[in-house]
C-alpha cells in the first residue's frame, strides 16, 4: 500500500488528451501527480470529488494578466476558474520594455483619466514622471523598471500564483523607438531599434511578439515592420499572435468612413507567418463576413466556414496557424460592463455621476446634441454607422423600470414607438443603474469555432481578485 500526501477519489477525470472523462482516483506525492486510475493506498488527506469533473490547469491563451499581476499576485480570478497558466502581451501590449513615456492605459483607465482627463479617448502616451506621481499616491510604488527582464524581476520579487506565459508587444518597442511621434510609417533607423528591443525580450525570456492591428500605435505600422519585429521572434523559437486588423482604428468613424475588409487581417498575419517561418496565433477570431440582416442560422455558418477556410488553407500550406476565442461577450473581453450607461460613457464623465447624468438626460438640448455627435461618427463606443443593428444587441437584465426589462434597446425603441438612441436616453434616464448583458447570434457562431482541432480559450481579461 503505497502512501501519498493527497488522494482525490470517485473523480469524473478529463485528462485533457481527448478521450472520454472517467471514473477514477489521482494520488499526489509533492508537487507531483504521482498515480491516475485505479489508485491503491492511502493519503494524509483525502477528497471526494463526488464525481465532479478534475482536470489538469487550463491555460489561458490569450490574457493581458501581465498588466495587472502586481497588483494582484495570487490572481484569484484565474485560479477559481482553473487557469493555472495565462499567455500575457497580447494585442501588442506588454509592460516593457519602458521609455520615458509609457503606455499602461489597459489596466490604470482610472489613473490615466485623473492626470490627463479626457471625453472622448485617451492620451494613452503619457511621461511616466506624470503616472508615477498619481502612482505613488495610489500604490506607494512607481513603475520604475524598463526592460522585460526587469519586470520579471518585479514579479520574481514579489511572486504570483498562476504561471505566466510573457510575449512582447509590438506597441511597446514601437513606442520606444518612436516616442510620441508614433503616428507615422517608421523610418528605417526606427525599425532597427524596434528589432533590437524585440532581440532583448526574446532573450530575457519571452515566448514571441504580439500586435494589436486596431489601436494605436500598431495600426500605424506597415508590413514591412512587422515582418522585420516578427523574424526576430522567430529566430529565438518564437510565437506571432495578431489582434488582426479588422475593425480598423477604433476612433472616430464618420459616415462614408468604412473598415477594411476583415478577412485581410487575417490574411496579413498568415503572410507574417508565412515569410518569417513562424507560428501564427489569431487573436479572438470572429466570423469575417458579414450577413445583413443577422439571425440566419444558414449565413452565420457560412460566415464561420468561410473564415476558418483561411486558417485552413494556410495550415495545408504547411504554415502553423492557430486561433483562440474569448468564451463569451457576456463576461470576456477588456471592459466588459454589464452597466448600459457606458454606451454613453463620455456625456457620463461630463455630468460627474450617473445620477447626475439621468437628471440631465431631462435636457432635450442634451439628447440631441448626445444624438447629433453619435451619429456624426465621433464617438467609437457607439456609432451607429458601423453597427446599424447596436440596439437589438443589449438585453436589459435589471431596471428600476420593469417595461424594460427582458427587452433589447431596439424593443423598447418599438415599444415606446422612439428612435432607438432616444430609448436607450429614456432607460438610463428611468435608472442610469441599468444592467444589460448582449444578446446576438455568438453562441451559434463559436459553437462552429469551437469544434476546430486549432480552437483554443482566451477569455482577454486581467489578474484580479475575486472581487474586483
Amino acid at each position: 500500500m503505497s502512501e501519498y500526501d493527497i488522494l482525490i477519489k470517485n473523480a469524473s477525470i478529463v485528462d485533457g488528451t481527448g478521450a472520454a472523462s472517467f471514473i477514477g482516483s489521482i494520488a499526489v506525492e509533492g508537487d507531483r501527480i504521482a498515480a491516475v486510475g485505479e489508485v491503491e493506498g492511502d493519503a494524509g488527506v483525502v477528497i471526494d470529488a463526488g464525481r465532479m469533473a478534475v482536470t489538469p490547469g487550463f491555460i489561458d491563451v490569450h490574457d493581458h494578466g501581465d498588466l495587472s499581476i502586481l497588483y494582484y499576485p495570487e490572481a484569484e480570478g484565474f485560479v477559481g476558474q482553473g487557469i493555472t497558466t495565462f499567455v500575457g502581451g497580447n494585442c501588442g501590449t506588454s509592460p516593457a520594455p519602458l521609455g520615458d513615456h509609457i503606455d499602461q492605459h489597459f489596466f490604470l483607465y482610472d489613473l490615466y483619466n485623473d492626470v490627463a482627463p479626457d471625453m472622448y479617448y485617451p492620451d494613452i502616451l503619457l511621461p511616466r514622471d506624470t503616472i508615477n506621481e498619481r502612482h505613488r499616491d495610489l500604490y506607494g510604488w512607481e513603475i520604475d523598471w524598463q526592460t522585460m527582464g526587469e519586470f520579471f524581476e518585479r514579479i520574481e520579487g514579489k511572486g504570483l500564483s498562476p504561471n505566466y506565459v510573457p510575449i512582447v508587444g509590438h506597441d511597446n518597442v514601437r513606442y520606444l523607438a518612436m516616442g510620441p511621434d508614433y503616428r507615422r510609417v517608421a523610418t528605417k533607423n526606427e525599425i532597427r531599434a524596434m528589432v533590437e528591443g524585440v532581440g532583448q525580450a526574446m532573450e530575457e525570456g519571452c515566448r514571441g511578439i504580439s500586435v494589436g492591428r486596431d489601436y494605436e500605435p500598431g495600426y500605424y505600422a506597415d508590413i514591412g515592420e512587422l515582418e522585420a519585429c516578427a523574424k526576430v521572434a522567430s529566430e529565438y523559437g518564437g510565437v506571432y499572435t495578431s489582434h488582426s486588423l479588422r475593425t480598423g482604428l477604433r476612433r472616430a468613424r464618420r459616415p462614408g468612413e468604412f473598415p477594411p475588409p476583415k478577412i485581410s487581417g487575417i490574411l496579413e498575419a498568415i503572410e507574417i507567418g508565412r515569410r518569417s517561418k513562424m507560428p501564427v496565433q489569431i487573436s479572438h477570431l470572429s466570423p469575417l463576413y458579414d450577413a445583413w440582416p443577422g439571425g440566419s442560422e444558414i449565413m452565420t455558418e457560412a460566415s464561420v466556414r468561410a473564415t476558418l477556410k483561411a486558417i485552413d488553407d494556410a495550415r495545408e500550406e504547411g504554415i502553423d496557424v492557430g486561433f483562440d476565442l474569448i468564451p463569451h461577450h457576456l463576461t470576456g473581453g477588456i471592459y466588459t460592463s454589464p452597466w448600459l450607461v457606458g454606451a454613453l460613457l463620455p456625456w457620463l464623465k461630463l455630468s460627474g455621476s450617473r445620477e447626475q447624468f439621468a437628471e440631465a438626460l431631462r435636457m432635450t438640448e442634451l439628447r440631441s446634441e448626445i444624438k447629433e455627435t453619435i451619429m456624426s461618427g465621433k464617438w467609437y463606443g457607439l456609432n451607429p454607422n458601423i453597427n446599424p443593428n447596436w440596439a437589438a444587441i443589449p438585453n436589459i437584465v435589471e431596471c428600476e423600470d420593469d417595461r424594460f426589462v427582458d427587452k433589447t434597446v431596439a424593443e423598447v425603441a418599438e415599444e415606446l414607438g422612439v428612435e432607438p438612441l432616444e430609448a436607450l436616453m429614456e432607460v438610463l434616464a428611468a435608472d442610469p443603474y441599468t444592467k444589460a448583458v448582449r444578446k446576438g447570434d455568438d453562441d451559434s457562431a463559436l459553437l462552429r469555432f469551437y469544434g476546430h482541432p486549432e480552437m483554443m480559450i482566451g477569455i482577454d481579461t486581467f489578474a484580479l481578485d475575486d472581487k474586483w
